[in-house]
C-alpha cells in the first residue's frame, strides 16, 4: 500500500473537520439547516480522494492508462484549484462588504429595506432577530424614513417574515405608518424586485439591513434587480447585523453556492 502523501493527509484532516462540523451544527441547530449538507459532501469527497490516491492510483499508474490518467488528474486538479480561487475571492469580497456595513452610516437615505430571515412559527429566528435589532437601532435615530420589511411565508409558519419584522419594530416604538411590508418574496432577488414597487418615486439611496455574511450577495443582486425595475444608479448602503453563531461558516459557504446558482 502506498504511503499517504502530505496532500492526502491534509485532505483527510480537512475532511474530518468538515464532517465534524456537519454533525456539530446538526446536533446544536438542525440537520435541515440550509446549506449544511455541503459540509458533509465536501468532507466525503476529500475522504474519497485520499482513499483513491492510496489504494487505486498506485494500480492505475502501472497500467496502459497511466498517461491518460495523469492528464485527467491534472485537469481535475486545475479545475479544483480554480474553484478554490473563486471561492477565496468571493469570501474576500463578502468579508469586505461585511466590514463596510458594520458602521452606522450618517447619511439620511430615501428608504430602508430590511431583508427577511427564518421565522419560527410566529417569532423571529436568531438570525432575523439580530437583523431586527440592528434595524431598530438605525431607524430610531430618524423614524421618518420609509421602511420596507421583506419576506414571505415560510413552511409551517403562521406569520410572514415581513409582518414579523413590522410587529417587532412597532412593539419597540417605531411608528407603524412608516413601515411597509413586502410579504410575497421567497428569495433575495424577489425581495428587491417586489420592494421596488413600494419605493418612493425618485429614490436615490437605500439602506440595506441584513446579516453581515449576506451583504455582498444582497448588494450585488439588489442593484441588478432594482435596475431591472427602473431604479438606475441607486446607491445601496449596507448596514450589517452581527452573526456570532456556530452556523456562521455554514452561512458563508452557502452564500457562495447561492451566488453561483443565481448567476447561472
Amino acid at each position: 500500500m502506498k504511503k499517504p502523501s502530505p496532500i492526502a493527509v491534509t485532505s483527510t484532516v480537512v475532511g474530518v473537520i468538515c464532517i465534524g462540523y456537519y454533525f456539530i451544527c446538526g446536533i446544536l441547530r438542525s440537520f435541515s439547516l440550509s446549506g449544511l449538507w455541503i459540509w458533509l459532501v465536501f468532507g466525503l469527497v476529500l475522504f474519497s480522494g485520499c482513499a483513491w490516491s492510496v489504494f487505486i492510483e498506485p494500480k492505475l499508474i502501472k497500467t496502459k492508462m497511466a498517461c491518460q490518467y495523469k492528464v485527467i488528474k491534472a485537469a481535475c486538479l486545475s479545475l479544483f484549484s480554480l474553484f478554490l480561487l473563486a471561492f477565496a475571492v468571493f469570501e474576500g469580497f463578502l468579508i469586505r462588504e461585511w466590514i463596510c456595513g458594520t458602521a452606522m452610516h450618517g447619511t439620511r437615505p430615501d428608504a430602508i429595506i430590511i431583508l427577511g430571515g427564518a421565522v419560527e412559527y410566529d417569532r423571529p429566528g436568531s438570525t432575523l432577530e439580530k437583523r431586527i435589532d440592528t434595524a431598530y437601532e438605525y431607524i430610531r435615530k430618524d423614524p421618518s424614513v420609509p421602511v420596507i420589511a421583506c419576506g414571505g411565508l415560510g413552511e409551517g409558519d403562521i406569520l410572514t417574515e415581513a409582518q414579523c419584522i413590522k410587529n417587532e419594530l412597532v412593539q419597540r416604538g417605531i411608528p407603524e405608518e412608516i413601515i411597509y411590508t413586502e410579504d410575497r418574496s421567497s428569495s433575495t432577488a424577489e425581495n428587491f424586485t417586489l420592494a421596488a414597487e413600494l419605493l418612493p418615486s425618485g429614490t436615490k439611496s437605500i439602506v440595506v439591513i441584513t446579516s453581515g455574511f449576506h451583504q455582498f450577495r444582497s448588494i450585488y443582486i439588489g442593484r441588478t434587480s432594482l435596475e431591472a425595475k427602473g431604479f438606475i444608479g441607486v446607491e445601496l448602503i449596507p448596514v450589517s447585523a452581527p452573526c456570532t453563531s456556530v452556523q456562521l461558516p455554514c452561512y458563508m459557504v452557502r452564500e457562495f453556492a447561492a451566488f453561483i446558482r443565481w448567476l447561472f
